[in-house]
């Protein structure tokens, strides 16, 4: 679970949920940590889609010279780009 966590597979959507899926078929004994580790990434994950979807997406550098296509959440009084582990191209 740690690599879900890190964001390893957030730009692999269909590994992602293909993970998921697997997971929750599972009979394995998955701790509490775990669990909420899933959940939280289902949930950050369906996030970062509606905003993109919203909002559409900006180039940003993430990191020296590493350029990501990335959501663009809008609220009342400002916007931000969500990346980093959000990121999806």
């Amino acid at each position: 679970m740690p690599l879900l966590d890190a964001g390893e597979w957030d730009e692999d959507t269909d590994l992602a949920l293909a993970i998921a899926v697997k997971w929750g078929e599972s009979d394995y004994d998955y701790t509490n940590e775990d669990a909420l580790l899933m959940w939280r990434w289902l949930i950050a994950y369906a996030f970062n889609r509606e905003q993109r979807e919203a909002n559409g997406t900006v180039t940003v550098e993430w990191r020296p010279g590493e350029f990501k296509e990335c959501a663009v959440y809008q609220g009342e009084y400002g916007a931000i780009n969500l990346y980093l582990n959000s990121c999806a191209e």
